[in-house]
């Protein structure tokens, strides 16, 4: 359950950067590295790994400055073998390719921010046409703008999603 290695590097004067976020209250995504890469079992958190079949996931990040804002960009991905919990009747397999790549921009509300993710991959998904759990192709992501007054963070978001819940019975397509 829940069982990876990780290997993080950040150079010193971003480490610094990345204190500073947490430091003014700013959160940001913390130090987990400019570059990342980690292997683990991608079964979901809490959950016993079902085919001994690992996940690899990458990252690069790195937070710019721009005058007194910060604006972090990134872009990442993972793939590796995920099963999925089926109700008796449902077809297809149980067990699925899931990968997926995706891009991020922040800027950090000093006062005013703006914060987009974006990812596309293929994972399971119920056709209801069918009523079986196919490989699909998905997409989605957000877009949220925010405002920091005083200790308060006021957004509004905007999420688009169109692809199957893999965590839940029968991956519904969404």
């Amino acid at each position: 359950r829940d069982i990876g290695i990780f290997a993080y590097y950040t150079p010193k004067n971003i480490r610094h950067r990345f204190k500073d976020l947490v430091d003014s209250g700013l959160k940001g995504s913390g130090d987990f590295g400019v570059v990342a890469l980690g292997v683990y079992n991608g079964q979901t958190a809490n959950k016993p790994e079902k085919n001994e079949g690992p996940h690899v996931v990458a990252r690069v990040t790195y937070p710019f400055t721009l005058g007194s804002q910060i604006l972090e960009l990134g872009a990442g991905g993972y793939t590796g073998k995920f099963v999925i919990k089926k109700d008796e009747g449902v077809g297809g397999e149980t067990e699925f390719r899931d990968a997926r790549v995706h891009a991020s921009a922040v800027l950090y509300p000093k006062p005013f921010g703006l914060q987009a993710e974006y990812n596309i991959g293929t994972g399971p998904g119920l056709d209801k046409a069918t009523n079986e759990v196919q490989q699909k192709f998905l997409h989605g992501g957000y877009a949220m703008a925010m405002v920091r007054i005083g200790p308060v963070l006021p957004y509004v978001r905007g999420v688009l999603y169109e692809g199957g819940r893999k965590f839940e019975t029968n991956a519904p397509s969404y």
